[in-house]
């Protein structure tokens, strides 16, 4: 048995210390000892000794090692499409997904639409993933629902002039008005996330194919206070803020697949999402040169002059007059009214409300029928 050193002994240095705290005894008799290699206990203690030091926390290498992570997130997101069958599988358990997939009854049609084929719907050009997009959806979704709402527009009214059906049709496709649809009827949902934030927040890689992706969304959330990006729809002209547009698309791409696809659910949506009996179509109508245009109006369908007649008026030496004239045909049928702080504005607007009764004119009933009437009795009944 080895005998302990004493007090009086020399003292043993660190590193003979951590080598005689790595050794071990070990006897198989009373009589023999096991006599270890003294480079084999210098290695021991030097392991031993970097066991028990303070860890060094490298910045460097983890912003690697997260940088290496995200890529292989993004990668997984970028390449998905690279097998469709596998990624078609995968999205059919994702749950977003399946919702949007239900409410737009996609699942009655299930050969027809595919989950792929829906999310590519979802996905913007200025998306962060662009290699599959919405683009060629979007511009087909555009057209189809322009023919079914000129074709439904005049079968409801069919004196329309042109310029009024179009300014109509930029009212319903607008990118607020179609915004709103996918918000509100479609239930479409918005990716707020970037990318990098959602590999931080550990969100799963198929959580960014069931939400409308696009840079987009982020703009005016990364702007000051107070101050709101807005884009002009190119439709319309109308200002409104820019992260409108990839719902808008979105929508428009959804219509899309339906033409394509199953055309009787575009022609139910198209109908339900833009209904042409709840427009306003006299605020489309503008006062300029309104008496020309009931002249020519007269013209067309062989109509003589109109005449106006002043019906009321009130204050007229005041500050504040009000007048009130009326437009009859000569044979006395007043066919409109307009009041104005002039005899002038008065009769202008008179013509305006005669020319927006004729072009409002519709034959058909509040059900969609085309509405006949009683006709005149050539033959007496059998």
């Amino acid at each position: 048995m080895l005998r302990l050193l004493g007090k009086n002994s020399i003292k043993l240095s660190a590193k003979k210390s951590a080598t005689s705290n790595a050794l071990r005894y070990q006897s198989t008799s009373s009589k023999s000892s096991f006599f270890l290699n003294e480079n084999v206990l210098k290695s021991s203690a030097i392991k031993y000794s970097k066991s028990n030091e303070t860890p060094i926390f490298n910045e460097e290498l983890a912003e690697i090692k997260h940088l290496k992570k995200f890529k292989e997130y993004t990668d997984t997101i970028i390449n998905s499409f690279s097998n469709v069958e596998d990624l078609e599988s995968k999205l059919r358990s994702q749950a977003t997904l399946t919702s949007l997939y239900h409410r737009l009854r996609f699942n009655e049609y299930p050969d027809s639409i595919k989950f792929t084929e829906l999310s590519t719907c979802l996905n913007c050009a200025e998306s962060e993933v662009n290699n599959y997009n919405n683009t060629k959806l979007k511009s087909l979704g555009y057209k189809a629902l322009k023919v079914n709402l000129l074709t439904r527009l005049y079968i409801k009214y069919p004196r329309l002039p042109s310029a009024i059906a179009d300014a109509l049709l930029e009212q319903l496709l607008s990118i607020k008005n179609l915004h709103n649809i996918g918000l509100t009827q479609f239930g479409l949902e918005v990716n707020n996330q970037t990318l990098l934030e959602a590999y931080l927040a550990n969100e799963d890689t198929l959580e960014y194919f069931g939400k409308v992706s696009s840079l987009e969304n982020f703009i005016n959330r990364k702007t000051a206070d107070g101050i709101t990006e807005v884009v002009d729809s190119t439709i319309t002209g109308e200002k409104v803020p820019i992260e409108y547009r990839p719902v808008s698309d979105a929508t428009l791409a959804l219509f899309g697949l339906m033409t394509q696809k199953t055309p009787e659910l575009f022609e139910l949506f198209a109908r339900d999402t833009l209904n042409v009996e709840d427009l306003e179509i006299q605020k489309v109508f503008f006062l300029n040169d309104s008496d020309n245009t009931l002249n020519d109006i007269l013209v067309s369908e062989n109509i003589p002059k109109v005449v106006y007649k002043l019906l009321a008026e009130t204050g007229r030496d005041s500050t504040e007059p009000m007048f009130i004239v009326g437009t009859f045909t000569v044979e006395g049928e007043k066919i409109g009214e307009g009041f104005g702080t002039s005899i002038d504005d008065a009769k202008s607007r008179a013509a305006l409300d005669a020319c927006i009764k004729y072009f409002c004119y519709s034959p058909t009933l509040k059900n969609g029928d085309i509405a006949f009437g009683k006709g005149e009795i050539i033959s007496e009944p059998f």
